[in-house]
């Protein structure tokens, strides 16, 4: 019975994080209502803006129901929350109700469900299989916003942005909300024996240096990605005219899912803080040429490069967080997720603001550039390595060699 359980809950994550990942195509959204309803770069960024930031405080209420055993209830809620979101987007094309419901409801409903699906999933298998599991799950989410790219263009084409989102919202509820039927916690692994008393609670990590250092380098590292996913397909309208962008958007999304199993599986050779650097030089170098990606070709490189390197950065949060103990992992791996929140509030808006007065992002790269920067140097104070507790003091174990 376990067995045959364990599938359906792994299917059941599958089949939700397949539909729940279109948050990443909202480029091509952004773009249909700037063209056809007339709304500033600036009023387009800002109802993706509010759903990153949502997302992650989301997130921390699924990670506390999860752990008390209501996967199903966080998943379900979440699914009706995602659709209802779309819905309303779909019955009006003006900025307050769109703001709230992709902003809000659809935000915080991908919080609740991408909070969920994985970590349950990965909880049903021995250890020899959870990563493997972790990896298919959460490439789901990535491969969603791929096809969903030429998806969405194609109901844009021939229903117009409000039809489709509509549609999109009513079917997508309907799956995601009878897959959750299917999900369920293994409570038997939720009992306060697994809770080692060395591991911190989100309360004693929040205290520690070294949850500060790696909140930094998650908000700056993750600015100027956000920034490229939420605005690629207006980039390649205004520096290479091209109006459909549904390839360039693609390539981001799937590069995104590539990053994390290539930087994830890079880390275990060169440790977490060198990966880091990596995803972050990656980025860096990547943002400081994009001024220059005038062409088909050059976008679809620099759209490779920024989901490499984003993809990358997001490998690397449950293992940073790993590093407080595994007791409480979901919910302290969602509080360093929220500046993943914060991240999206800096640079998006900040670009599309600057490129209402100029026209150009040229000024937008260059200020995400010292963010990444500025992730980087961090990295040369962070340890990257188990942190201790010794009664109120808090110090690193020198126990890895990365």
């Amino acid at each position: 019975m376990k067995q045959k359980t364990k599938y359906q809950v792994f299917i059941s994550a599958l089949t939700i994080n397949l539909v729940v990942g279109i948050t990443y195509i909202w480029s091509i959204i952004a773009k249909e209502l700037t063209n056809t309803y007339g709304w500033s770069a600036t009023q387009s960024s800002f109802p993706y803006m509010i759903a990153l930031a949502s997302m992650p405080f989301a997130m921390i209420i699924s990670g506390m129901i999860s752990d008390k055993g209501h996967a199903r209830t966080s998943t379900f809620t979440g699914s009706i929350l995602w659709g209802i979101g779309l819905i309303i987007c779909g019955l009006t094309n003006t900025f307050l109700p769109i703001t709230i419901g992709y902003g809000l409801f659809f935000g915080i409903g991908v919080g609740l469900c991408t909070g969920t699906t994985t970590a349950t999933a990965v909880k049903w298998f021995p250890k020899e299989k959870k990563g493997e599991i972790s990896g298919i799950a959460a490439g789901a989410i990535g491969f969603s916003s791929v096809y969903m790219s030429f998806v969405f263009t194609f109901l844009i084409q021939h229903f117009g942005l409000s039809r489709s989102l509509l549609l999109t919202g009513i079917v997508g509820m309907i799956i995601m909300a009878t897959a959750s039927l299917f999900m369920k916690s293994p409570i038997q692994e939720n009992t306060t024996n697994t809770i080692v008393a060395d591991d911190f609670s989100w309360k004693e990590m929040i205290h520690t240096a070294e949850f500060r250092k790696l909140w930094t380098i998650f908000v700056l590292g993750d600015s100027g990605a956000l920034m490229l996913i939420g605005s690629i397909a207006s980039i390649a309208k205004v520096q290479a005219g091209i109006d459909n962008a549904a390839l360039i958007v693609m390539t981001l999304n799937l590069s995104n899912s590539i990053g994390r199993i290539l930087i994830g599986s890079l880390s275990d050779k060169i440790g977490i803080k060198n990966a880091f650097r990596f995803s972050l030089a990656l980025q860096l170098i990547n943002l400081l040429l994009f001024r220059f990606y005038n062409s088909f070709g050059l976008l679809l490189l620099g759209a490779s490069l920024a989901g490499i390197a984003f993809g990358g950065i997001i490998s690397l949060l449950t293992p940073s967080t790993g590093m407080f103990g595994s007791s409480h992992l979901a919910l302290n791996g969602a509080v360093v997720n929220t500046a993943y929140g914060a991240g999206a509030i800096i640079m998006p808006y900040i670009s599309a603001y600057i490129v209402d007065l100029t026209g150009s992002y040229y000024v937008s790269y260059l200020i995400a550039a010292v963010l990444v920067f500025g992730a980087i140097l961090v990295t040369f104070t962070y340890a990257g390595e188990p942190v201790e507790k010794h009664s109120n003091d808090y110090s690193v174990k020198h126990a890895f060699t990365h």
